[in-house]
């Protein structure tokens, strides 16, 4: 008797943890891992490719080292599917946070906040590319994913430093930047923060947190 209650007992675990694998991978999309997403020319992992980096392309002029973590295959297939523009990259920068909102309605919306570049000047006797947070609200249509609205964000230069994956709390989400002293630098001689806020509308507002020098 206690052999078939434990076999049972086995059973119901693996169904369970069989369906909630399926209503994950249901959903279409997956939340962003903790940790660096994009660096510029700082602290760069002494072999990037293992850490689950790639060089951004040079017609970027980012400089030689600056590194992100690839798009995943279901964003670039969203890309395709609802349409975006290649405006903002969508296929060459990395995403820095994913997740699902509700709002007063009770209408759900996917919020894809995605790293991207444009230049400001020439970059040469101009400024030069500045590092953007593309902000993208999408709701669920036909079994599919409709864009709503797109937003993007100057984050600055970023050189010599490295962007953390946002970290959520509530309808806030907070994007993390750390600065080095100099090139080639491995210390972090800066924090900032920027925080985007879902407001219930689920319409966007960015607000930028004071540097913090670090000693």
């Amino acid at each position: 008797m206690r052999l078939i209650t434990t076999i049972l007992a086995l059973v119901l675990f693996a169904g369970c943890d069989g369906g909630g694998g399926a209503r994950e991978n249901s959903r279409g999309w997956q939340p962003v891992p903790a940790g660096v997403v994009l660096t510029r020319n700082f602290m760069v992992p002494p072999s990037p490719a293992d850490a689950g980096y790639r060089l951004l392309p040079a017609s970027y002029r980012l400089g030689t080292e600056a590194y992100a973590k690839p798009p995943p295959e279901w964003w670039t297939e969203t890309v395709r599917r609802t349409g975006i523009t290649d405006r903002w990259h969508p296929r060459d920068f990395p995403l820095a946070y994913v997740g699902e909102f509700q709002g007063k309605g009770g209408t759900a919306v996917l919020l894809v906040v995605q790293c991207s570049h444009a230049f400001t000047g020439d970059g040469y006797s101009g400024p030069g590319p500045e590092i953007y947070l593309v902000a993208r609200t999408l709701s669920r249509e036909n079994g599919g994913l409709k864009l709503l609205a797109e937003q993007a964000y100057d984050l600055g230069s970023m050189q010599n430093s490295r962007l953390f994956a946002g970290e959520a709390s509530g309808r806030r989400i907070v994007f993390r930047i750390e600065k080095g002293s100099g090139i080639d630098s491995d210390r972090v001689a800066s924090r900032a923060k920027w925080t985007l806020t879902v407001q219930e509308d689920n319409s966007l507002s960015m607000e930028r947190g004071e540097s913090v020098e670090v000693k």
